[in-house]
């Protein structure tokens, strides 16, 4: 995830598998970084079909406004200087603990 943000990609988000997955995909979607693809309220599956409707429409019908904004996070997880800033922060705050 964070790598195609780094690239200013848009997301297709399998909300899911594990129990932070649902949780993500939901908040990143809500962000309008990425689509997430419908799963079946049965079983939770995902279709063929499904999946390259969500495609489809990232890339064609609605791919203007996630695509803006998975660009601006690139400002943010493609900035090499702020990511290690916020590392080193991090490792001040655990020595310090």
């Amino acid at each position: 995830m964070i790598e195609a943000l780094r690239f200013g990609r848009v997301l297709i988000l399998f909300p899911g598998a594990s129990s932070d997955l649902g949780v993500v995909a939901r908040m990143l979607a809500d962000k309008r970084v990425g689509l997430e693809v419908p799963r079946d309220d049965k079983d939770g599956s995902f279709t063929a079909n499904s999946m390259s409707e969500s495609i489809r429409q990232v890339i064609v019908k609605e791919g203007e406004e996630p695509r803006k904004n998975a660009w601006a996070m690139k400002e943010i997880f493609g900035n090499v200087k702020l990511q290690t800033k916020y590392l080193d922060e991090f490792a001040r705050v655990l020595e310090n603990d």
